[in-house]
């Protein structure tokens, strides 16, 4: 884990030193910024998070089960209440961590690459009309999961949060997976270039701006050099090679 961290810092120091582009994204508003610096270092945290719960979850069942707080063979309770109440609270952790990866991915369709034109980056039809209200109802469930897994950290009711949870991977298949897809194959792919005229001409206004912005840049540069290559000039001037 710290190694994965310390392997970070570019990401770290990108994020904590970020300065604002000045122009934002037609879809959600965000400062161009946020996708260079901000949405890299939240991604990684996530990530990191995820590795943590689940490593401990993993460690907490393997140590009741040797001391005997998770009994799968024998009659009676087969969870005791310390291990109901630390499984619960990582579950509970867990579905929180879902939660606040279904929104940032909200802004990963912002970068995703699609097939329709080379080099098209953005969101597209199937995206907003069906990702987006996906990835929201998908947030409401992670929510409810893990306001239920932390109730039953002290009250039992495994059937309750198990059902949850079910429906959460039930409907992460059905809305965020099979839903989508219906909406590309019978609405975007009859009329794919109707559908998808604003996506392309969001894309088309970001690589004008793109182009312009690496122009000025470099004008500045070629501009900042020019003024250095004049004010060292009467300097190596009068040098020689001997000095």
């Amino acid at each position: 884990g710290g190694i994965s961290a310390a392997a970070e810092w570019r990401s770290w120091s990108m994020w904590r030193n970020q300065e604002p582009f000045g122009q934002v994204d037609p879809q959600f508003g965000q400062d161009i910024g946020f996708y260079m610096f901000s949405y890299p270092w939240l991604r990684f945290l996530l990530g990191f998070g995820f590795a943590m719960v689940l490593l401990a979850l993993l460690a907490a069942a393997i140590v009741h089960y040797l001391y005997g707080g998770i009994r799968l063979q024998l009659p009676g309770p087969r969870v005791s209440d310390a291990a109901q109440t630390q499984i619960s609270i990582l579950l509970g952790l867990f579905c929180l961590l879902k939660a606040a990866a279904y929104w940032l991915d909200r802004f990963g369709l912002a970068l995703k690459n699609e097939d329709l034109v080379q080099g098209f980056t953005g969101l597209k039809y199937r995206d907003i009309n069906a990702l987006l209200p996906a990835k929201s109802i998908l947030i409401v469930i992670a929510l409810i999961c893990a306001l239920l897994f932390f109730v039953n950290a002290f009250r039992r009711s495994w059937p309750v949060a198990g059902s949850a949870l079910a429906l959460l991977v039930v409907s992460a298949l059905v809305i965020g997976g099979i839903y989508p897809a219906i909406v590309q194959q019978f609405q975007v792919k009859p009329s794919e270039l109707t559908k998808e005229e604003t996506s392309i001409r969001y894309n088309i206004d970001a690589t004008r701006s793109a182009s312009h912005s690496i122009t000025r840049r470099f004008r500045n540069t070629t501009r900042a050099r020019r003024r250095i290559g004049r004010c060292w000039q009467p300097k190596l001037g009068r040098s020689t090679v001997f000095g």
